[in-house]
C-alpha cells in the first residue's frame, strides 16, 4: 500500500551525520575534544562518556633492531589550553548511533529502518514541498531471513514480496548522509574531486591478549620491517589495530578489497607478530569486524542542489583514518546546516543562508583534505615526523581551530574602531570555554553551556563592575534596547557576565528583565568557587576591560559572529547583521 504525507527535512541516513540533525560513518570510532562539546549542547554528552572510552594518552614505539620495537614515549592525547575536555572519547560505530538514536526516540523523532530511498524530485511537489521522494519500507522478519546484504538492498527494493508498503513524502528539504557511496549524491550528478591512492589498509576489531604495555593507550608502532600499526583502546577490552599494507602483503590471496578471509586474517596476524615483538598480540574471542580500508581523498564540487538537496559526511567528503576526522567532520557539517534551516522554516531568514552551508563546510573539507594527504603519508612510511606533525596541529584536528571567515557574510570583522572592545577574541572561532558561576546560587557552570543549541544566536554582555551605578544604568539601558529592537529580541537570546566578586554580587545584581527573567538566572559572575579560580578570568581571556565592558554575538553553533562596544548606540549593529539574509 501506498501512503503520502508531509514534512519540513528527509534526512536520508542513519549513522553520525543523518542522526545528528534529525552514511554511516564508515566505522568512525573517535570523538574529538570539540565534537563532545557538540554533545553536550545535544544533551548526550554524559552518555557519550559512560558509553565510551576516555583516552588522555598517546604512546609511540620504534625498531630497537631488526627484531623487536621499543617504547619511545607516552605524551597527553590532547594537551590543549583551549580545550573543555583533553581526552578522546572511542566508541564503536553502533555506540555512537545507539546514543543518539536514544537520544531522538526521547524526543520523539521516529527513525524508519530498514527503509530506502528508491527515488526523488527536487521540483516534483508543490507549495512549499517542492521534494518528492519514494521510500520503500521493508518487512524486517521477511529481509533477515532473505539474507541480502546491505549493499544490494537496492536492488532488494523491487521485490514486493520484501516489502511492507510504499510511502511519497513530500518535504521542504532533502539532507543526503548516506555515506561515501552515496546514491542521493550521484542521482544528482555531483562529482567528486581527488584522488584515491592505491593505498590499503588491514583493519582487526578484536579483544586482545596481550602484554603490550600500552594496550589501553592510542599508540603508534614503526615495526623492524618499517610497517606502521596503529593501537586504537575501545571500551571494554576491546582493540582495534590499524596495519598499513605494502606492496606484496598480499600476494597470493584473492580478495575484492573489503572483505577480509581468512586467510587473510591469517597473514595479518603474522604481521602482528612480528609488528609487536617482543610482546605478545593474539586474539583472544571472535573478530567483531574486519575490513580492508581503501584510502580516499576527495570532495564534492558542490554540497547542495538548488537550495532544496544538501550532502553531509562521507557523502561530501572522504579521507583516511589517520587523523580520526572523518566522523568528526560529518557531525559538524550537519550542526553547521541544521541551525541554517531551523532559521529558513522559522520564517527568520531567507533561504539565500542555506548558500553558506557550502562556503563555509566545502572550504573546511579542501583544507582538511589536503592536511590529511600529509598525514596519510607520514603515517603510511612510519615518519617520525608524523607525531610532531600531529602536535603542531592539534588545534585543527580536534576541531577547536575551526575558524569561520567574512566570506560567507556569518561573521563580522571587527573593524579598527573597536579593535580595543574584545582584544583576545577571535573572530569566528568557538566561543571561549570558561567556568563562571551563576548569580542566583552560585553554580558553577561553563560558558559553552550557557550558549548551548537552542537554534537562536547568543549575545553574552559585558557590562564590567556593575557595582558602580554608571555601569548599572548603562547595562539596564543596553537590556532595554535589546528589547526594543525586533529581531534581536526574536533570534537573540542574552546572557550578562559581571566582573564582580561573589561576595559583592547582591550589589551588582541588575534589576532588569532578560528574557522574561527577574530572577537573575541570565546572571552570572566571573568569579568562581574556589580561590584557585580567580576573579575576572573571562575578562582576561577575552580581552574585555572591566571599566569599558563589552559585547560578544555568538552563532547558534557556538562560533563568534560579531563584538560591539557596551554601548546603546551599537546595540543597531546587531539588527543589522541580522538582516543580513
Amino acid at each position: 500500500m501506498s501512503v503520502a504525507s508531509e514534512t519540513d527535512v528527509i534526512i536520508v541516513g542513519a549513522g553520525p551525520a543523518g542522526l545528528i540533525p534529525g552514511e554511516n560513518g564508515g566505522r568512525a570510532d573517535g570523538i574529538q575534544p570539540r565534537t563532545i562539546e557538540i554533545w553536550d549542547t545535544l544533551g548526550v554528552g554524559d552518555a557519550l562518556r559512560k558509553t565510551g572510552f576516555i583516552t588522555y594518552s598517546f604512546a609511540a614505539f620504534g625498531p630497537k633492531d631488526d627484531k623487536e620495537i621499543q617504547f619511545l614515549k607516552t605524551d597527553l592525547n590532547a594537551p590543549l589550553q583551549e580545550a573543555r575536555y583533553k581526552y578522546e572519547v572511542l566508541l564503536y560505530p553502533r555506540q555512537i548511533e545507539d546514543t543518539l538514536k536514544d537520544a531522538l526516540t526521547e524526543a520523539n523523532v521516529h527513525i524508519t529502518q530498514p527503509a530506502i530511498l528508491t527515488d526523488f524530485n527536487l521540483s516534483g511537489g508543490e507549495g512549499q514541498y517542492p521534494v518528492t521522494t519514494q521510500i520503500a519500507h521493508f518487512n524486517l522478519s521477511k529481509l533477515k531471513d532473505s539474507k541480502i546484504p546491505v549493499h544490494s538492498r537496492r536492488e532488494a527494493a523491487s521485490n514486493k514480496d520484501l516489502l511492507d508498503r510504499v510511502e511519497t513524502i513530500r518535504a521542504r528539504y532533502i539532507i543526503g548522509c548516506d555515506g561515501a557511496h552515496s546514491w542521493l549524491r550521484k542521482q544528482s550528478k555531483i562529482q567528486m574531486d581527488g584522488l584515491s591512492p592505491d593505498v590499503l589498509y588491514g583493519i582487526l576489531e578484536f579483544t586482545p591478549e596481550t602484554d603490550f604495555p600500552t594496550i589501553r593507550n592510542k599508540t603508534m608502532i614503526r615495526d623492524p620491517t618499517g610497517r606502521t600499526i596503529a593501537v586504537i583502546p575501545k571500551p571494554g577490552e576491546g582493540t582495534r589495530v590499524y596495519l598499513v599494507l605494502r606492496d606484496g602483503d598480499l600476494d597470493g590471496i584473492e580478495h575484492d578489497g573489503r572483505t577480509v578471509s581468512e586467510e587473510m586474517f591469517n597473514r595479518f596476524c603474522e604481521f602482528m607478530d612480528i609488528g609487536f615483538s617482543p610482546y605478545k598480540m593474539r586474539v583472544k574471542s571472535d573478530i567483531t569486524w574486519s575490513s580492508l580500508y581503501k584510502v580516499s581523498q576527495r570532495v564534492a564540487t558542490q554540497f547542495s542542489v538548488d537550495k532544496r538537496l544538501f550532502i553531509a559526511g562521507d557523502a561530501a567528503h572522504m579521507l583516511s583514518p589517520t587523523a580520526a576526522q572523518g566522523a568528526n567532520t560529518s557531525m559538524v557539517d550537519v550542526y553547521n546546516l541544521s541551525w541554517k534551516l531551523a532559521h529558513v522554516i522559522r520564517g527568520w531568514t531567507s533561504d539565500k543562508i542555506l548558500d553558506t552551508y557550502e562556503i563555509e563546510r566545502r572550504k573546511f573539507a579542501i583544507e582538511l583534505i589536503e592536511f590529511d594527504k600529509t598525514m596519510e603519508e607520514m603515517f603510511r612510511h612510519g615518519s617520525e615526523a608524523w607525531a610532531e606533525h600531529w602536535n603542531r596541529h592539534l588545534l585543527f584536528i580536534s576541531g577547536l581551530g575551526l575558524t569561520y571567515d567574512a566570506a560567507a557574510g556569518l561573521v563580522v570583522d571587527t573593524p579598527k574602531r573597536f579593535d580595543t572592545v574584545m582584544t583576545r577574541a577571535t573572530i569566528g572561532l568557538r566561543f571561549p570555554a570558561v567556568e563562571v558561576i551563576r548569580y542566583t546560587d552560585w553554580l558553577p557552570c561553563n560558558t559553552l553551556d550557557i550558549i548551548g543549541y537552542s537554534m537562536k544566536y547568543t549575545l553574552a554582555v559585558f557590562p564590567g563592575d556593575t557595582t558602580q551605578s554608571s555601569n548599572k544604568q548603562l547595562c539596564k539601558d543596553f537590556l532595554r534596547k535589546l528589547s526594543e529592537t525586533k529581531r534581536v529580541s526574536l533570534m537573540v537570546k542574552v546572557f550578562l557576565i559581571l566582573h564582580v566578586t561573589k561576595e559583592d554580587s547582591h550589589l551588582g545584581f541588575i534589576d532588569s528583565e532578560i528574557e522574561g527573567d527577574r530572577l537573575g538566572l541570565n546572571q552570572y559572575i566571573d568569579d568562581g568557587i574556589t580561590s584557585q579560580r580567580q576573579h575576572g578570568a573571562v575578562y582576561d581571556a577575552l580581552g574585555v576591560s572591566p571599566k569599558d565592558g563589552a559585547a560578544a554575538l555568538v552563532r547558534p553553533d557556538g562560533h563568534l559572529a560579531m563584538v560591539i562596544p557596551f554601548a546603546v548606540d551599537h546595540v543597531d549593529l546587531l539588527e543589522k547583521f541580522l538582516h543580513t539574509f
